[in-house]
């Protein structure tokens, strides 16, 4: 029987201390579920170290890194949110790209692939069309001042509820990917004002027409509803 191990995790400063317990032969990056879950936050927006590196192999055992029973480690929130959000995306996802020019490197977001930013550094549009892309991370919810949301042409089949968050999303494109569902989130975000979802696989769909002054779902599954 596997050996459960547990492990005292805190912040620096050590105002925030949780005990995790878990398999010894987890990977960091099921850990560092594991602790997101417990601080109600993201895995990506955070760092573990036990004095060194964790994060280069997220992959690597507990086991593989001589974390035992009773270690102590500490987590370090990631300073720039937005960067840690896309890292994340590109983690996921990223291997399927067809253009991702300067995503991951150490250049200010406004000079990544398809990323336009605003003054303070914050993201205000993302435009990553034709791009093979399968998916929108959760994570996304995280980008409180993006206004435009444009992925049209890609291969991505599944909305997450998350995008609800998105406050000041006032342009969300679409077109031409696989999403059978739209969830009924979408309908709370109530400065979106053009929504592009044509040819996909919706065959029901959040009523969404009051919401947005400029809505199109051609070449969808509607019947009736088909615009």
């Amino acid at each position: 029987m596997e050996e459960t191990i547990s492990l005292y995790i805190s912040n620096i400063t050590k105002s925030i201390n949780i005990v995790i317990k878990c398999k010894q032969l987890i990977t960091i990056l099921e850990l560092k579920e594991l602790v997101a879950k417990e601080l109600d936050t993201y895995p990506c927006l955070f760092r573990l170290t036990n004095g060194t590196n964790l994060e280069e192999n997220l992959d690597a055992l507990l086991t593989d890194l001589n974390i035992n029973n009773e270690d102590k480690l500490y987590f370090m929130n990631k300073l720039n949110i937005e960067r840690a959000v896309l890292e994340e995306w590109f983690r996921l996802d990223g291997h399927n790209w067809a253009h991702h020019y300067n995503w991951c490197s150490d250049l200010p977001l406004n000079e990544w692939f398809g990323i336009i930013c605003v003054e303070d550094g914050s993201i205000l549009h993302i435009q990553l069309d034709y791009n093979y892309i399968n998916i929108i991370p959760k994570e996304i919810s995280k980008l409180q001042k993006l206004e435009l949301l444009e992925l049209p042409y890609n291969n991505i089949k599944i909305i997450p509820e998350e995008l609800a968050k998105l406050s000041h999303l006032a342009h969300l494109n679409l077109i031409g990917n696989n999403i059978s569902v739209l969830p009924p989130s979408v309908c709370k975000l109530k400065k979106l004002t053009e929504v592009y979802i044509d040819g996909n696989n919706l065959s029901v769909t959040p009523e969404l027409s009051e919401l947005a002054q400029r809505l199109t779902m051609k070449d969808n599954f509607l019947g009736s509803l088909c615009i």
